[in-house]
């Protein structure tokens, strides 16, 4: 096995500015993304590794460490390089490539440099060491991977057909519901036009009292009615049956009123809400009543995603932020029954798509969107088939997804092999308390720039690694006040951190809390490498386990950690797992839990059932 540096066995070359913007012609031109566009001249004729040279995004930026392998005549873009090896006899380009892609987070992110603007140079990517055997082996290699890509295409392509088979189900089934066909007609049902007449009576009262001003709907004419309603049924504009507004805008300079929490479209979701990174601005009195959502109340996005919506089912209000309209009905009504239209009109791209449609989603928009409108008893019915069907489809949806991961997994799986045969460190028998340093100091490098992370949230990922992906690190943890703790084996982590050189291990007061903090030491370049082949079987689903928490705060942390102890203790004992029974035995496990909202922790059960983060969806049983 021979081990060079990039710059002593191949030639990199920058490609040409302004190449970008010449004549589009019959040559590739290979850019950051993974598209090729064309160029009427060429660069270079060779086999190559084309690596991002700029990334304008962050550091770490998948267009960074996107790799390309190109062959032929073409042109190569400005902020790229082409890496040639000097002798295709030696070192295969297109070994090069799948070896630099495999390893492209131990290699060639240590050498980014910036933040705003990431960047790598030629110099730095002369550096980057490779192993690589004869070429024999290597052309080997490259078939074997080859040839598991072309099988894992072919299966995500099966799943992708099959992700569009359940969407168009979804579509269906929703088109069913809103034209009246997916449940019986019920004859004795009150008319939509009571209800109706109902909330007109209302409005009025409410433009008596001085409480909404008087507005003029356009009127409904026949041609905008995309299809006939059961006779019991009426076409409304949503106007007419939602008091609609948006929230406040943010705004660093104003401080008037009080301090309060407040959802943004990073918040919302479909039938669901993320509320463990909520900001804060100042409300008014007279704001609160416009921008507060309050339980019942349907949530829908202008912004970001349009037309994204779902329902507040909190007993506590919440304020919002500017691009979400909250619709507030003014009888009545069957909210979900509206949520699902919603659902239907992202769905058919009538919200948000291109060509005919809604292309954006202001006040006026929204107001005279066209809903049709069974009787009240009829939206319930139709809800609660929705409701039913909807389930099945998620199951699916589920499963077709579980088996796309599966055979990511499976390819990377391949690529480990044939990249990682050695079963130690550097011929070294790896000893819990080092492979369990190892552990940490990856999740420390990834996470350690991070406001919140310190010995507590390293601790519960560490958890997670060792009771969900089954990772045997020699933990021995206790149920403390934080969760489950275990101190003896941080204390000797935090010991190898500092002599191996990785990180640096201080202790900052902030308040009446200390807090620990790690600090890169001159060898945290190595940890990445070493990671990668002591944990070679189960680098994926670590590394999905730590992005479930990047941005996270402690408290989200110990939360889960805390969760997922108790819920593996009830099903050891054949107890139930009812979120209930859940969020008892966590306020049960420390008097200090107390301080956690029942809704939050129904938060987090939730994101951990969506994320299969719980005992009983371990993937190693």
């Amino acid at each position: 096995m021979e081990q060079h540096a990039l710059g002593e066995i191949c030639t990199i070359i920058k490609g040409l500015t302004g190449i970008k913007k010449a004549t589009p012609g019959e040559y590739p031109l290979v850019v950051t993304a993974e598209e090729r566009l064309s160029c009427n001249e060429y660069q270079l004729d060779t086999k190559a590794v084309c690596i991002p040279l700029v990334s304008s995004t962050g550091h770490g930026h998948a267009s960074l460490k996107r790799i390309h392998y190109q062959e032929g005549k073409f042109a190569l873009g400005n902020i790229l390089a082409a890496v040639i090896p000097n002798d295709e006899k030696q070192l295969s380009a297109e070994y090069l490539y799948y070896y630099l892609t495999f390893y492209k987070d131990s290699k060639i992110v240590p050498l980014m440099k910036g933040a705003a603007n990431v960047s790598l140079t030629i110099n730095s990517i002369k550096t980057i060491i490779i192993e690589f055997p004869d070429i024999d082996t290597q052309y080997r290699i490259v078939e074997t991977i080859k040839n598991a890509n072309k099988r894992h295409n072919e299966i995500n392509k099966k799943y992708v057909e099959q992700d569009l088979l359940i969407k168009n189900l979804k579509k269906s089934i929703l088109l069913d519901a809103v034209k009246g066909k997916l449940v019986p007609q019920d004859l004795t049902a009150e008319p939509a036009s009571e209800l109706l007449k109902r909330i007109k009576a209302e409005k009025e009262q409410l433009i008596k009292d001085g409480k909404i001003k008087k507005e003029k709907l356009l009127p409904i004419v026949e041609e905008e009615k995309p299809f006939e309603l059961p006779k019991s049924w009426e076409w409304v504009r949503l106007g007419e049956i939602f008091r609609h507004n948006t929230g406040k805008a943010l705004n660093s300079k104003d401080v008037d009123g009080k301090k309060l929490s407040y959802i943004t479209t990073s918040n919302l979701y479909w039938n669901y809400f993320i509320l463990d990174n909520l900001r804060e601005m100042y409300f008014s009195d007279t704001e609160l009543e416009k921008c507060t959502a309050l339980k019942g109340d349907l949530l829908v996005l202008e912004g970001g995603d349009i037309g994204r919506a779902s329902i507040w089912n909190y007993d506590y209000p919440i304020c919002i932020q500017n691009h979400i309209h909250r619709l507030r009905p003014y009888k009545t009504i069957c909210t979900k029954f509206f949520y699902y239209l919603f659902l239907l009109y992202k769905l058919t791209n009538f919200i948000g798509g291109k060509g005919i449609g809604i292309q954006g989603l202001s006040s006026n928009a929204i107001h005279i969107i066209l809903f049709p409108f069974p009787p009240l008893s009829e939206q319930q019915r139709i809800v609660a088939k929705v409701d039913e069907l909807m389930q099945l489809c998620d199951k699916l949806e589920n499963e077709n997804n579980n088996a796309q991961k599966y055979s990511s997994e499976l390819l990377q799986s391949i690529m480990q092999n044939v990249f990682c045969k050695k079963e130690s460190l550097r011929g070294e028998i790896i000893d819990l308390k080092l492979k369990r340093a190892i552990l940490s100091a990856e999740i420390i490098s990834q996470l350690h720039n991070e406001q919140y992370f310190g010995a507590i949230k390293l601790e519960k990922i560490l958890y997670l690694c060792e009771t969900h992906l089954n990772i045997n690190l020699g933990g021995n943890y206790k149920q403390e006040v934080a969760g489950p703790h275990d101190a003896q084996s941080r204390y000797k982590i935090e010991d190898i951190l500092k002599n191996k050189k990785w990180f640096d291990v201080n202790k900052e007061q902030k308040g009446n809390i200390q807090v620990t903090k790690y600090t890169p030491l001159e060898k945290s370049n190595e940890i990445t490498d070493i990671f990668s082949k002591v944990f070679r079987v189960e680098t994926i689903d670590i590394n999905n386990l730590v992005e479930l928490f990047k941005g996270k705060n402690t408290d989200f942390c110990e939360s889960i950690a805390t969760l997922y102890a108790v819920w593996a203790n009830r099903l050891s004992k054949n107890l139930s797992c009812s979120d209930s029974d859940l969020i008892s035995d966590f306020k049960a496990w420390s008097k200090q839990k107390a301080r956690f909202y029942d809704s939050d922790l129904q938060d987090r059960i939730l994101f951990m059932r969506r994320k299969n983060l719980t005992p009983d969806s371990n993937i190693k049983k």
